[in-house]
């Protein structure tokens, strides 16, 4: 029933770009798709390296975490921030 939910949202989210895009157009809705992923982009990377700063870290630095799923799977994740570029790597 979950995989039911995941689908039929789907389709609702179809209709409502159909929708979006007979309203304005293709090209808007582009453009503001990009506009948003960028705005979340640049709003991840500026909360990082603000991390990196309360951290303590130099300007190129990783974070590195682990916990565990509820059936006990490990899960790491390490990221190495560089404040110079405003890029990050994971690992």
């Amino acid at each position: 029933s979950d995989l039911k939910a995941q689908i039929a949202a789907n389709h609702k989210g179809i209709l409502l770009l159909r929708e979006l895009v007979a309203s304005h157009s293709l090209a808007f809705i582009h453009s503001t798709m990009r506009a948003v992923q960028q705005n979340a982009s640049d709003a991840v990377r500026g909360a990082l390296s603000r991390l990196s700063v309360r951290c303590g870290l130099p300007d190129v630095g990783t974070l590195a975490a682990e916990d565990f799923m509820d059936d006990g799977s490990r899960i790491k994740l390490a990221i190495t921030i560089d404040r110079n570029s405003q890029s990050l790597d994971s690992a």
